[in-house]
């Protein structure tokens, strides 16, 4: 088993996709705060799982990196499966919150193709 120079290349521009992400939802959730109505608590649970699904991601990329680079077969089950709770995240994100913008949907549908590929990858790597 060898590693798969495409799907680091994918880790490595996720990884700054998701620092540019970071940014577009907190100026996405500040303005939701100001000009928006917020059921109580709903507010504080979307950003509660906006940093849940940032740290996801960010320790799904580290493991898929380094399970790449190592062609280590458990850690790359590992990031399968947490790849796949990084879809049902973004998933939360486009369809369930309180207010879903044009913005949310861009910028978690292009997260969303990007997890979906690497899991289609890592699964590649693991069957070869």
């Amino acid at each position: 088993m060898m590693s798969n120079l495409p799907l680091e290349i994918l880790l490595f521009f996720h990884k700054w996709y998701l620092y540019l992400y970071l940014m577009v939802s907190v100026i996405i959730s500040i303005h939701k705060t100001h000009s928006l109505y917020f059921p109580p608590s709903t507010l504080d649970w979307e950003i509660t799982m906006l940093v849940f699904l940032l740290i996801l991601e960010h320790i799904r990329l580290s493991t898929a990196s380094y399970a790449n680079k190592t062609c280590d077969q458990q850690l790359i089950l590992r990031s399968l499966v947490l790849g796949l709770l990084g879809v049902l995240g973004h998933t939360f994100f486009v369809r369930m919150q309180t207010w879903v913008l044009g913005v949310d949907i861009v910028i978690n549908s292009i997260a969303l193709g990007l997890v979906c590929l690497e899991i289609l990858l890592s699964a590649y790597m693991l069957i070869a």
